[in-house]
Parts: C-alpha cells; structure tokens; sequence
C-alpha cells in the first residue's frame, strides 16, 4: 500500500500519469492482437474481416504505419477499385522506417502503372530503388526496377503520341 502510493506520488512529481500510462499500455497490448487477427483472418481468405479490423486500427492510430500498409496490401489484393489502397500506402509512406519503405513504394508504383499514370509510377519505383539493397537479390530487383520503369517510359510515350493524334484530328 505505501509502494503504491510512493509510486504514485513519484509519478506525480515526475509528471508521469499511470493510470493513463497503464491504459496506453492496454489499448497498444488490444491492438496488438486485433492486428494479429487481422493477418490470420487475410492468411485464411477472409479479406472482408481483415479488412475490417485493419480499418478499425486504422481509426484509432492513424499515423501507425504498418496498418495503413497493410490496409492498402488487402484493398490492393482484394478489391476492385484498387486506386482506394493509393491513400493508405501515401500515408504509410510517410510514417514508416526504411525497412518497409521499398515494399510500400513497389505497391504504389504497380497501382499508380495500372491506372495509367505513369509518372506517378515512375516516381514510385524510383523511390523504391533508393531503398534496395546492394547484394545480389538486391541487384537483380534494381534491375526489375529498371525494366518497369523503362516500360512505364514508353507506355507514356505511347499515351502521349495517341492523345496528340486525337487532338489533331
């Protein structure tokens, strides 16, 4: 009983709050297993209650990187309008540490290449590169990068050249 209220008044002077602190931890320890469940329910097919959980985690942390990576990840997989996962992967990239940066930057260029913005893609793998390794695996997926980007070159060319020809017309 006095510990406790040793620590209390500690707490106190030091400008600590632990009932709150204690709350923090509970509320991290709940997200923690609904983001577990979110993963096992995608792993078994069940994108829809994935998705779920994942936007719910999305609400309550906004700025947690790996659930807006993640949310993006099962729009991207499992939904039609794919363009939805753009604005979970933008936000993703701004909050995540260098070790998933390449994976988010990958996503967006592959969706930013299938709705035919090209330079958006190009950008993106662009960005990608940076984050890539130098060993062997790392090479060879630079030079992924490179073919995707040459392509998306072109691909724009294309596009540009036909829309002049409609506008001559």
């Amino acid at each position: 009983m006095i510990l406790t209220i040793l620590n209390l008044v500690f707490a106190v002077i030091l400008g600590g709050n632990p009932i709150k602190e204690a709350s923090s931890k509970e509320s991290k320890t709940e997200e923690a297993k609904l983001f577990k469940t979110a993963m096992k329910q995608f792993d078994m097919g069940k994108s829809l209650e994935s998705r779920q959980i994942l936007e719910s985690l999305v609400k309550r942390s906004p700025e947690n990187a790996i659930y807006n990576y993640e949310l993006g990840r099962n729009i991207y997989y499992t939904q039609a309008k794919k363009e939805i996962a753009i604005t979970y992967f933008e936000t993703a990239i701004q909050y995540c540490g260098n070790d998933t940066m390449a994976d988010v930057y990958y996503m967006l260029g592959e969706l930013y290449q299938k709705q035919k913005n090209y330079d958006k893609a190009i950008e993106a793998y662009t960005n990608m590169k940076r984050f890539t390794k130098s060993n062997a695996s790392g090479k060879k997926l630079q030079a992924e990068l490179d073919t995707k980007i040459v392509r998306c070159k072109k691909l724009n060319s294309i596009a540009i050249s036909k829309a002049r020809i409609v506008a001559e017309k």
